[in-house]
């Protein structure tokens, strides 16, 4: 984008609003070019020309603009799909036309389309056309009007009977979609306890969940006598499903540990095994509980004894005393009781002797919960688990997310010895994965640079077309600092595009150091956005290495790079203090923009150091 564009581009967003003659203009403009200008500023990010591209489609009338943000509501890309849902929120009066349109589009086969509909319908809000969609033929129309319904927390009493009647819809995710509904609505008239009570029997352990999250929205004094209730009832599964509420209550009523002390003793192994894992979570100083737990480890049913084994690691060292049954566990028959039970221990106790080798061969096992409490129990281990280095590494490559997650966080945990894993690391994060930003980061961190080796690989992950991949290269190298000398190019290549890799790329650059500093210079000097912009902040990252070249772009005969270097002095705050007088020399320059950029760094700057002591 050249500089002319980008002045223009600030110009809409600083000051067109107000403008009457500006208004004249933007009345001009193609709202289908102005939807693809909204587009491609939510790929870089760039807020500014999201707003000036927003007023173009606001200019050119609702009518107008909403059938090109519809139609841009399709793209793959999920940040392009969040701003035009922010966009079509912000177009008043919405047509009805358009909210004919979204609701169409809420029952699409394509999911992330449908869904970003909704997110769009959940700000304009259209009530009475999103209740006749409640009857739509689609299933996919009426989960996603109750998702929009429930989310603005609104509702009309005399619709309170047809979104009760949904907990009955022949399509599940309709089912559930009226459950998470009916606990964020507030209902006058109509009761929904009592139907939600309804679905415990005989429903799935994860709609069990679900009923016991939506019911834990109501008040208390209305639910818990219900569940004391189910907690004697003759069917088995409504007291295990009962048992199970108080782990999605902020607070067990009283009477609770007790009542649930005496679910241990139930006859169906389920209920026994339910009351033990809400015991742990809620009653950690329950008398006896430890020693109930423990008697459960022998219980003839596999389930209770892995459920005692579970609640019993949630409660770590004070739950010392059950260390002997657990250590006889390890002699089960069954590898998943010795599996949870190894995972307890490393909880519990993790110098106990054979701990790694068996939830190390616990990582092999057909059962995916074994897997995932026996990685978990290596994260527990820590350092001691290096041993066992490539049956992590394997695990990495697990069919379960958790699995994969948690041998993550294990090489973490087991810190430098790990450094060989990095790769595999960052083609873990290719999948589908729960750590994120700062969790991976300091994952990492703990594990330090990887091997010289690894840069190849790394540096051809930055062009992984999993979304998730290039983050994770980008992280690796930037731990790497100066090693990743021979990234410099392909990092060079990032600052353009995605506004999250840009600035991972440019923190990479960054960490690199003093090789990095010449192709900075030269990309700076390019004049082209958003390049120059995120050079030149690798630049002031970089500190007093990057600062000569800083203060020498303040000359530069490119206005924009002019700009862009002026702004990224300020970011160094009294660090960039001895550009302050070139900076000066800048009040008389020909360009307003410039003048009014170097200003705003020269206050940067000067702010810290006035707050120095003389």
């Amino acid at each position: 984008m050249n500089s002319a564009l980008f002045f223009f581009s600030w110009l809409l967003s600083a000051c067109l609003p107000a403008s009457a003659a500006g208004t004249a203009v933007l009345e001009q403009l193609n709202p289908a070019a102005a939807a693809e200008e909204l587009k491609a500023a939510a790929r870089t990010g760039d807020g500014d020309a999201q707003l000036a591209a927003m007023y173009k489609l606001k200019a050119a009338g609702p009518e107008a603009a909403v059938p090109p943000l519809i139609e841009a509501l399709k793209d793959p890309d999920w940040e392009v799909r969040e701003v035009t849902a922010w966009a079509l929120g912000h177009m008043e009066p919405f047509p009805a036309s358009g909210v004919k349109k979204l609701i169409e589009a809420m029952g699409d086969k394509n999911k992330a389309f449908g869904l970003a509909a909704a997110e769009a319908l959940a700000d304009i809000n259209p009530y009475d056309d999103l209740i006749k969609e409640l009857a739509s033929e689609s299933a996919g129309a009426r989960g996603r009007a109750l998702y929009v319904i429930g989310k603005t927390h609104y509702h009309k009493e005399k619709d309170e009977q047809k979104i009760l009647n949904l907990l009955k819809d022949k399509d599940e995710k309709v089912r559930e979609n009226a459950i998470w509904a009916l606990g964020e609505l507030r209902m006058e008239k109509a009761d929904p306890v009592p139907a939600l009570l309804g679905l415990f029997s005989g429903a799935p352990y994860q709609l069990c969940a679900r009923v016991t999250s939506a019911l834990g929205k109501f008040p208390p004094e209305r639910v818990n006598p219900e569940i004391f209730k189910l907690l004697s009832s003759p069917d088995n599964y409504l007291r295990r499903c009962a048992a199970l509420y108080f782990t999605f209550t902020e607070r067990a009523p009283a009477g609770a540990a007790q009542a649930l002390t005496v679910a241990l003793g139930d006859a169906d192994p389920d209920v026994r095994g339910a009351a033990a894992i809400t015991l742990a979570k809620l009653s950690p100083a329950t008398p006896g509980i430890v020693a109930e737990l423990a008697r459960l480890l022998s219980d003839p049913d596999l389930r209770t004894r892995t459920d005692a084994a579970g609640a019993l690691s949630r409660r770590g060292l004070p739950a010392a005393e059950a260390v002997p049954a657990l250590e006889k566990a390890l002699e089960d028959k069954d590898p998943s009781a010795r599996a949870f039970a190894a995972g307890a221990l490393a909880a519990i106790a993790p110098d106990t002797r054979g701990l790694a080798a068996e939830l190390a061969a616990a990582l092999k096992s057909p059962e995916a919960n074994d897997r995932i409490f026996a990685s978990w129990g290596l994260i527990k281990l820590g350092p001691a688990a290096v041993e066992y280095l490539p049956q992590l590494v394997t695990a990495l490559e697990d069919e379960e997310v958790k699995v994969r997650d948690n041998a993550a966080y294990a090489l973490g945990a087991i810190g430098p010895a790990a450094r060989s894993a990095v790769p595999v690391l960052v083609r873990a994060q290719g999948r589908s994965s729960e750590i994120y930003g700062d969790d991976f980061r300091g994952l990492l961190a703990s594990i330090g640079p990887a091997e010289k080796g690894a840069l190849p690989e790394l540096i051809a992950a930055l062009d992984s077309k999993r979304s998730r991949m290039p983050y994770a290269a980008l992280e690796a190298l930037a731990i790497m600092g100066p090693e990743a000398g021979e990234a410099v190019p392909a990092l060079i290549g990032k600052l353009a595009g995605d506004k999250h890799l840009a600035r991972a790329a440019a923190g990479a650059l960054a960490n690199i150091g003093p090789a990095a500093v010449k192709p900075l210079q030269e990309t700076l000097r390019r004049g082209e956005y958003p390049l120059s912009v995120e050079a030149a902040a690798a630049l002031a990252r970089l500190g007093s290495t990057g600062l000569p070249v800083l203060k020498t772009a303040l000359e530069d005969t490119d206005d924009f790079v002019v700009m862009c270097a002026a702004r990224a002095l300020g970011s160094m705050g009294a660090e960039a203090a001895t550009a302050l007088q070139r900076l000066k020399g800048l009040e008389q320059h020909r360009s307003q923009y410039v003048r009014a950029r170097a200003a705003e760094a020269s206050e940067k700057i000067k702010a810290p150091l006035a707050q120095q002591p003389d």
